[in-house]
């Protein structure tokens, strides 16, 4: 499986900090997430990003706050926990396509080519690139 989570946080981490936070709201999708609450706390973060508001650690908990598995893994101690953890250093402008980079690898993983049945291969191939269409901001 191509995945990063160091790279996942890395990315909430700007975002939270205002550090080409808007950039990577609008090159990522929630589906570039492979850590699950990673992914959930992004979409608020898009959300939040889309509808005007502030994109800032107490809006985003606000948010959160009620859902089952926010309040299973702790609330804003488990988010701040994470978001207080040090990543290595990265170019910020390469966090958005690296993270893209491992999400085309995972669906490429998934695809299922048969040899031989061409009509099949070519119903997958079409599926995926539909998938990798709504993978463009």
């Amino acid at each position: 499986m191509h995945n990063d989570q160091t790279l996942e946080l890395a990315v909430l981490q700007c975002v939270f900090m205002a550090q080409d936070g808007d950039s990577l709201l609008k090159s990522l999708l929630p589906e570039d997430f492979v850590k699950e609450e990673y992914r959930h706390v992004f979409r608020i973060c898009l959300d939040l990003s889309v509808h005007g508001k502030n994109v800032d650690f107490p809006t985003v908990c606000s948010t959160l706050n009620g859902q089952t598995w926010w309040e299973e893994k702790g609330g804003s101690g488990w988010l701040a926990q994470h978001l207080s953890v040090d990543v290595p250093f990265w170019p910020i402008h390469s966090f958005a396509p690296a993270l893209r980079t491992l999400t085309i690898l995972r669906m490429q993983e998934e695809l299922h080519l048969s040899h031989g049945d061409i009509e099949a291969n070519i119903a997958e191939l079409e599926q995926a690139r539909d998938s990798y269409l709504g993978l463009l901001p």
